[in-house]
Parts: structure tokens; C-alpha cells; sequence
């Protein structure tokens, strides 16, 4: 797992943060959507946010992306969430550019394209790092 200091220096107070904005993630997906992601508020809980973060970031398997686009909710998910401004100096481009292809992978160009700072240059979106 990347060593949040190695790769943002000026974060100092971030990662609380965004462990509060994960925990809303949850709690807003159980209000708006029904959906319980109960894996994701345990990996929180064992991990912390941001590294939470991070470990679901490299999983091949998005069950709880897969359950807030099938009740159209993709405004509600970590991917979503970490792509906005505030969060991005959190990540890597690489871990940035998960969440992209995570969300274009559910036809969700709409979405990526409200959240800015993502380019449609050729065949798929990539992060403006």
C-alpha cells in the first residue's frame, strides 16, 4: 500500500477528513439508495478510510459499485467520491484512474463528466492528475 507521506507532504489533516467522508459514503448509500455496505463500513472500520481506501482500489471485485448502479446511485460511491478535488492529492494517478475506468466501465461518462478534471481523449476518460 502506498505510504500516504511518501506522496503528499501538504495533507496534514486530510485523512480524517476522508475517513469521515467514507463513513458518509456508507451512511448515505443505506438512506438514498437502501443499499447496506456492510464489507465496505467493516473495511473502514479495520483499516481506517484512507487505507480502506486503498485496499479496495486494487480488488477486482466492486460488489458495492455494482449494487449502487443497479439502483442508479453511482453518485454515492467511493469512486465517485475519491475523484473529487479535495481527495485526489490522497491518491496516485493510477489509483485515480481505477476509479475512472471503474465508473466508465458502468456507463457512467455522465457522471465522470460532473465531476471534472477528467478528459475524453480518445477511446476511454483519464484523470487530469
Amino acid at each position: 500500500m502506498p505510504d500516504l507521506m511518501d506522496y503528499h507532504l501538504d495533507a496534514s489533516g486530510l485523512p480524517e477528513e476522508f475517513e469521515a467522508a467514507m463513513r458518509n459514503v456508507y451512511e448515505q448509500s443505506k438512506a438514498k439508495a437502501g443499499y447496506t455496505a456492510t464489507q465496505f463500513l467493516q473495511t473502514i472500520n479495520n483499516y481506517g478510510g484512507l487505507e480502506a481506501a486503498y485496499r479496495l482500489l486494487q480488488k477486482e471485485n466492486t460488489e458495492d459499485l455494482s449494487e449502487l448502479w443497479k439502483k442508479h446511485c453511482l453518485n454515492l460511491s467511493m469512486e465517485h467520491m475519491i475523484l473529487d478535488r479535495k481527495w485526489r492529492r490522497l491518491f496516485t494517478r493510477d489509483q485515480l484512474q481505477v476509479a475512472v475506468d471503474r465508473l466508465h466501465d458502468l456507463l457512467a461518462d455522465e457522471l465522470l463528466r460532473e465531476i471534472g478534471g477528467v478528459s475524453f481523449k480518445g477511446r476511454r476518460p483519464f484523470v487530469e492528475y
